[in-house]
């Protein structure tokens, strides 16, 4: 059994943060529920500066709670167009989501197509292991 706080990851995601990470494993295994984004740049894009400049600003940051995730919106990194679409697959017609890629904001968008916005978070998380026989109800052998 142990705990440890992981610190500085970068991740690229959604403007809104708390749903992106609402999927991820260390929200549904390890329980890190309690969500705070911090907005230190987030309507610039990002550069490799920024990002230089935010770690030299905050490189005594405070270690997050327990169970808990600190994110910090250092800026934009791009822009995603996703669009609905029926395609044959496996000889089945299916719904499909097309993703495309862009560096600077499109002035047109496809048809059908929702817009989002890419930022790149800077993330401190409180990350855990579990001993399997900790927390269930198992008879050791």
């Amino acid at each position: 059994m142990g705990h440890y706080c992981r610190e500085g990851v970068e991740v690229i995601a959604p403007r809104n943060f708390e749903e992106m990470w609402k999927t991820t494993t260390a929200y549904k295994r390890d329980g890190c529920s309690k969500i705070k984004v911090i907005r230190y740049i987030s309507d610039k894009n990002n550069t490799d500066t920024i990002t230089k400049k935010f770690f030299n600003d905050y490189k005594d940051r405070d270690s997050v709670g327990s169970y808990e995730v600190k994110a910090y919106d250092v800026g934009i990194v791009g822009y995603k167009v996703l669009v609905k679409k029926n395609k044959i697959v496996d000889h089945h017609r299916q719904e499909v989501i097309e993703e495309h890629d862009y560096k600077t904001k499109p002035k047109r968008i496809l048809k059908g197509g929702v817009l989002k916005e890419m930022h790149k978070y800077i993330i401190d998380y409180d990350g855990r292991c579990y001993d399997p026989y900790e927390y269930g109800d198992y008879d050791e052998i």
